[in-house]
């Protein structure tokens, strides 16, 4: 993943754009040049607040996204998603996606119904201060918050949520220099991050250096069991015994601070729960095969039409459209890149968006019927496209049956 775009995730920023163009059904209906100063105001609780300023464009001045654990793409940082289903009478003002390109200099917006693109060219700052304003209590109190949604493992969008929550006490822990109360409840909770995602040894670590840090707190205050119970010494005890039953602890175990409360180890959670990106397909092969039943799909009822065959027209049109959403779904859900890249120009995203309501039942149905009745089989490139779908949607049920998704 590029470091560029690595660093402008999640990042507050200021773009000065200099020129505009409008995109509408992938053609260039509006450019011009422009002095428009657009900032971007990311908070770990709202998401991406937008303000623009000189804004010659018709999407709002104003504006909010929402920002998730996979916001970071192979060539972009997205914030938002499409959702062609929200139909309104009218062109929307108010941008549902942003794009940002980073490495050159572009920053785009996209409003819905019908899709149009806002792309603006200009110049990236990032807000260096933006970290400062986010404080250690606040970053425990959002990583607290994920531990006890997601300890119970269930998915992988829990597993992976417990390794965010250990990223922001890593950040907490940065933010709260002292020994204090609070720093000592961070690399607690750190202990327990690591025990969940089955690092054992730097959970123990952990709950060593928050034993070590009660006893120097201690120094300035009573010692006696009530304080050093309120300072959470009582769960470090249960997290060392609670490793010692796991692995074997001896002189070796320990580990240098600083290396602990700063490293993340995710090598048993991706065995558990592999990131969505991990396929055992590629995305070309991927790409092509949409494109393949496209291209296929149109020369097939283009045919029909010609020899006013409407009905079969229409059933090939509706058949081979539907093995097309899965596969729309995947692309979106695994990170494989851009919407537009894979959607049809113009493709009513309604059926998809019927399909994707029941993506598993409706999954399992395609994957039966290419079993039993399949309907590539009597084409040239049948075969190939057989092979493909079943190896791809294979991928997708395990997911979606194993919680992944």
């Amino acid at each position: 993943m590029s470091i560029v775009l690595d660093s402008m995730l999640h990042q507050s920023f200021n773009f000065d754009a200099t020129s505009y163009e409008i995109y509408e059904n992938g053609c260039c209906i509006q450019h011009a040049p422009c002095d428009t100063h657009i900032s971007a105001e990311y908070s770990i609780f709202t998401g991406m607040k937008f303000s623009l300023i000189g804004n010659p464009t018709y999407i709002d001045d104003k504006f909010s996204l929402p920002t998730n654990s996979d916001d970071l793409l192979e060539d972009r940082v997205q914030y938002g998603r499409l959702r062609s289903i929200d139909y309104i009478s009218g062109i929307s003002s108010k941008p549902i996606v942003c794009n940002i390109f980073p490495q050159n200099g572009i920053l785009r917006f996209a409003t819905p119904n019908p899709l149009r693109l806002v792309e603006f060219s200009g110049i990236f700052k990032l807000i260096q201060s933006n970290s400062i304003t986010m404080t250690s209590e606040k970053l425990f109190e959002q990583a607290s918050a994920l531990i006890q949604k997601n300890d119970a493992l269930c998915n992988s969008e829990e597993a992976w949520n417990i390794v965010h929550a250990l990223q922001i006490l890593i950040e907490a822990n940065k933010l709260e220099p002292e020994i204090t109360p609070l720093k000592i409840e961070i690399i607690i909770g750190m202990a327990s991050c690591n025990y969940l995602m089955d690092n054992f040894l730097y959970a123990y670590n952990c709950a060593v250096i928050a034993k070590e840090k009660i006893d120097e707190y201690i120094k300035f205050a009573f010692d006696d069991s009530f304080t050093r119970k309120m300072l959470g010494e009582e769960e470090c005890d249960k997290i060392i015994e609670a490793v010692k039953r796991n692995i074997s602890i001896g002189a070796g175990s320990r580990l240098m601070e600083n290396h602990v409360l700063s490293y993340i180890n995710t090598n048993n959670i991706r065995k558990a729960f592999p990131p969505k990106d991990d396929a055992s397909f590629t995305k070309d092969e991927l790409y092509h095969l949409i494109h393949s039943i496209e291209h296929t799909k149109n020369a097939i009822v283009s045919q029909a039409y010609s020899h006013g065959d409407y009905q079969v027209a229409k059933r090939i049109e509706s058949i081979f459209n539907a093995y097309k959403y899965p596969l729309y779904y995947i692309w979106q859900k695994y990170k494989f890149g851009r919407d537009e890249e894979v959607w049809v120009e113009g493709e009513n995203m309604l059926p998809y968006h019927m399909f994707v309501a029941k993506i598993k039942e409706n999954t399992d149905e395609l994957m039966s019927l290419l079993c039993n009745a399949n309907p590539f089989a009597p084409l040239n490139n049948g075969s190939v496209i057989t092979q493909l779908l079943k190896k791809i949607l294979s991928d997708l049920q395990a997911r979606l049956q194993g919680g992944r998704i």
